[in-house]
């Protein structure tokens, strides 16, 4: 991975990016604070006392490393052979037969994969090179897992985009769940905060405008038969600007709330955003 600070390109590995958490805000953990101040310390806290990751945050980033990497990156991870014999399916990320399986087969918890997963994978990756536009907009883009860092309203941010060129192309893919739509994930998950922040943070460290910015989601189901959808973001549409006084928002609540000590504070800027 690859880190963008405005005029510098330093290599940053996925450790170093991801143990600066407590350095920077992200766009996930501003969502986080926004949905709920008040429970944002206790959630800090527990994500750094609980280092076990979870199936989907697992399977994303084996997915993501396959379609945007290829078989090189994703030959880190393993198939964990905790199999029920009864079922003939693997058992849980967290059951004991599962963490017996890790420590016999010397493999790390986060590049461990079910037998299912890892046919899921090799299944998402090609519906994804099955689909025409998914294939040019990925394509198009010359650098992948990029790190990116700036300021947005006094605040130091970072994000890691998945795939994107210095012409102007930004595009983030998103697995989801089967029975799913790409603009049901943008809405319930507040995907044009990350839109919008990246585009503007993008547009700052390349002293572009940011309409001349492309930003495109590429969404691929977790099922049997995958399912690709490609959903250009436009700018002109409310709703990306409604997204930047969120962030906005959420952002001033943070900050202010910190400078009080006191997280009740933040409730009087996110009103009813959440």
């Amino acid at each position: 991975m690859t880190i963008v600070d405005y005029s510098n390109f330093e290599f940053l590995t996925d450790k170093e990016y991801y143990s600066s958490y407590g350095e920077y805000m992200s766009v996930s953990l501003l969502k986080k604070f926004a949905d709920d101040p008040m429970g944002f310390d206790e959630y800090m806290a527990d994500r750094k006392a609980n280092e076990k990751p979870s199936d989907a945050l697992v399977v994303g980033q084996a997915a993501h490393a396959l379609i945007l990497e290829g078989d090189d990156e994703f030959a880190r991870y393993r198939i964990c052979d905790a199999i029920n014999e009864r079922t003939n399916k693997s058992y849980g990320r967290n059951t004991k037969a599962w963490d017996a399986a890790l420590e016999r087969q010397n493999i790390h918890p986060w590049w461990a994969l079910s037998r299912e997963q890892f046919n899921m994978c090799r299944r998402m990756y090609q519906a994804v090179r099955d689909n025409y536009e998914a294939v040019q907009a990925i394509d198009a883009c010359d650098h992948i897992e990029w790190a990116l860092r700036g300021s947005l309203g006094n605040c130091k941010f970072q994000g890691k985009l998945d795939a994107c060129n210095q012409n102007g192309r930004i595009v983030d893919l998103k697995t989801m769940r089967a029975g799913s739509s790409g603009q049901e994930q943008i809405e319930n998950f507040k995907y044009l905060w990350q839109a919008w922040c990246y585009t503007s943070l993008y547009a700052k460290a390349f002293d572009m405008e940011m309409d001349d910015v492309s930003f495109e989601f590429v969404f691929v189901t977790k099922e049997e038969d995958p399912k690709v959808e490609v959903i250009k973001v436009d700018q002109r549409d409310a709703s990306f600007w409604e997204a930047e006084c969120g962030v906005r928002s959420a952002i001033k609540a943070l900050q202010v709330s910190e400078q009080q000590n006191d997280r009740r504070a933040a409730l009087f800027f996110l009103g009813d955003m959440r």
